[in-house]
């Protein structure tokens, strides 16, 4: 069940918390041959190629550091094409979505289940539980996954290219809105997503391993081993497909659209590229060229 956890910053949803706790390993990490983050598209009937990046929404420095190869896919894009344009979402509007309506997280747990989660939430964030008493238990479970990643840089790898091209006056395009994110989630009622939460906190892998593991597979391009962390049989089917599934037939729709008119670098959350529907196939099948684009992360300076 723990995989829910693992499902949020590899699926480019939106985070709204910091905190203050992190993880301090860095473990060497080995690419897996063959895999890449970075795809090249390509077809016989378009005169340019466009670019597909797996991002991770996280702040620690060693997914930054991919080498020149993606730098140059990254400039000679003309257009930038993102799930979500995260620096146009209003703040106020984000807070509104993310709050419980007519509920607490008391009234949705047992007072047993509650006991759990003021413990975990405060050795995870070093946060209060009571000062997010009405945010929807999904985000807190977004919450915690943040809480454990060591936050180098100021702004996640998502929005570190949509800042890029706005500096480089390179027009952003949101394959997704808002809106239609804050939608799907609020498809699972409260207390569904209250037990998914506290089924991830006593779930027998510890958090700081997890997310040690989805780094390294990411770090490795390990697109097999991404599916993996990202397949909760647990969580319902439904909303299992809508969260990857159905966004990846839908995003895809919306690059087509976009890579048939100018060459396009799209950065979306990794998940969302490798498996048999993931964006890589679903090029593909609509009779584009996609072929991986070998790179290195550099090693983290001393």
């Amino acid at each position: 069940m723990i995989r829910y956890i693992a499902l949020i910053p590899l699926t480019g949803f939106v985070f709204v918390f910091n905190s203050c706790h992190e993880i301090k390993s860095r473990p060497t990490i080995q690419k897996k041959p063959g895999n890449s983050l970075l795809w090249e598209i390509s077809s016989d009937s378009i005169p340019y190629k466009s670019y597909l990046y797996g991002t991770i929404h996280i702040q620690d420095s060693r997914v930054f550091l991919f080498d020149s190869v993606v730098e140059n896919a990254f400039k000679r894009a003309d257009i930038l094409a993102v799930e979500v344009e995260l620096d146009l979402i209003d703040y106020g509007i984000m807070m509104n979505a993310i709050m419980m309506k007519d509920s607490t997280l008391e009234q949705l747990l047992s007072p047993e289940d509650y006991g759990l989660l003021e413990s975990k939430y405060y050795e995870y964030t070093g946060a209060s539980l009571r000062t997010a008493a009405r945010v929807k238990p999904f985000f807190l479970g977004a919450n915690i996954i943040q809480s454990l990643v060591k936050k180098d840089k100021s702004i996640p790898l998502d929005l570190h290219f949509i800042k890029e091209a706005r500096a480089m006056d390179k027009p952003v395009v949101g394959l997704e809105t808002f809106d239609e994110q804050i939608a799907m989630i609020d498809e699972l009622s409260y207390t569904e997503q209250a037990r998914m939460l506290i089924k991830s906190l006593t779930d027998t892998v510890d958090m700081p391993s997890l997310f040690n593991t989805m780094l390294n597979a990411y770090l490795a391009m390990d697109g097999d081993k991404l599916i993996v962390l990202t397949t909760d049989p647990s969580l319902p089917e439904e909303f299992m497909k809508k969260i990857l599934v159905d966004r990846n037939h839908l995003m895809t729709e919306r690059l087509l659209l976009l890579i048939k008119e100018r060459a396009v670098f799209c950065a979306v959350g990794a998940a969302h590229l490798f498996g048999n529907e993931g964006i890589i196939e679903l090029l593909r099948s609509k009779g584009f060229t996609v072929r991986g684009i070998d790179f290195n992360f550099l090693p983290v300076r001393k």
